[in-house]
């Protein structure tokens, strides 16, 4: 999975933005350098800030796949997430869609990830989409202005893998418990294709151009919604993202109304 860090680090940005009074004890590891980290993303939360308690969740996509590599990954991404049974404060998600080897040592280890209670998440196509969507929000309006966007609209709970994940914290919002959410929304699109954003319509007034205004690629599209500084909300959609810049019919018959084909008058001789 290529970009899994900024990826992951996009979801859970989205996902830190909805959980309401609790936002600010929720922090990000920043990015990992090099190509082969031991963990793609490390969500914290602070419990004590006098004690400096905190519980964690580490993630590390694998799709290597040769078993040494895969064996090797797995390792390490324990050790740091500091996986340890008995230790419910720490926990781990490997992120792999293709199966593991059935090998015997391959076999060995996973155990006792399962043991320490390590899971294994698939990570599919729609959930790539969406995350890669939500990296590009954040790279065209900032994090500062997307978060009320975030909080409202709480994006990272259509994202599979993040919701399996974290969507039993004892804290989360009801809105996105995985037990809470219906088996099927009726308006839900057929599996493999990103929904769209539903919302209530937005209130009249022109909405601030977004900071790139100008330059740059155009935002995803998405269904309208209450207007958020820095955000066209009429031009965006979680899931697809694309590129350039269009004019719409309704822009281009203004900008042509302001055209004449015949000469401005001369003006009037003085008497």
């Amino acid at each position: 999975m290529p970009a899994s860090p900024r990826l992951l680090e996009a979801g859970l940005t989205a996902w830190i933005a909805a959980q309401g009074a609790a936002v600010e004890a929720f922090s990000l590891d920043p990015i990992p350098a090099g190509t082969k980290p031991a963990l793609h993303a490390r969500l914290r939360h602070s419990l004590s800030e006098d004690s400096e308690d905190e519980e964690h969740w580490s993630f590390r996509a694998i799709s290597a796949p040769h078993h040494i590599a895969v064996l090797n990954r797995i390792r390490n991404a324990i050790t740091t997430a500091g996986l340890t049974e008995g230790v419910a404060k720490r926990r781990l998600f490997l992120l792999r869609s293709a199966e593991w080897s059935t090998g015997a040592r391959t076999r060995e280890v996973l155990d006792a990830f399962e043991r320490a209670g390590g899971r294994r998440l698939p990570l599919d196509a729609p959930d790539v989409a969406r995350l890669a969507a939500l990296e590009q929000l954040i790279q065209d309006y900032g994090r500062e202005t997307l978060r009320p966007w975030f909080a409202d609209r709480r994006p990272a709970s259509d994202i599979t893998c993040l919701r399996e994940a974290l969507g039993d914290w004892p804290g989360a919002p009801e809105a996105v418990r995985t037990e809470e959410r219906p088996a099927e929304a009726p308006d839900r699109l057929p599996v493999g294709t990103p929904p769209p954003v539903t919302a209530a319509p937005r209130s009249a007034g022109p909405v601030p151009a977004p900071r790139s205004a100008g330059s740059g690629p155009v935002p995803p599209m998405i269904a309208p919604l209450p207007p958020v500084a820095g955000i066209d909300p009429e031009r965006m959609e979680i899931g697809t993202v694309t590129a350039g810049r269009t004019r719409s019919p309704s822009t281009s018959k203004r900008c042509a109304g302001t055209q004449s084909s015949s000469p401005a008058p001369a003006p009037a001789r003085p008497s």
